[in-house]
């Protein structure tokens, strides 16, 4: 979890620092397949061989959010988990 909140931090960060105001919005998605960690897929084709390893089979996403008031640097941060 902490990798996926540290990714989506970055993200956040990277737009939020070029700016004085605003709201900026950082995600970041991870799959787990037992011990198996999913990335995003490299084109269609893998894409589609994810799609048929995991049908039918429980899994794990992770989505982080972090969210940056520019205008003070204040950040908060959330955590979606879907089987």
């Amino acid at each position: 979890e902490e990798l996926v909140f540290l990714n989506a931090s970055r993200k956040a960060h990277a737009v939020a620092k070029e700016r004085d105001e605003g709201l900026v919005l950082g995600f970041y998605t991870l799959g787990f397949f037992g011990k198996k960690v999913l990335g995003k897929p490299n084109d269609a084709k893998h894409a589609q061989q994810m799609l048929v390893e995991l049908n039918g089979k429980t899994h794990l996403i992770i989505t982080a959010i972090v969210a940056i008031d520019c205008s003070n640097g204040k950040k908060s941060r959330c955590l979606t988990r879907h089987w």
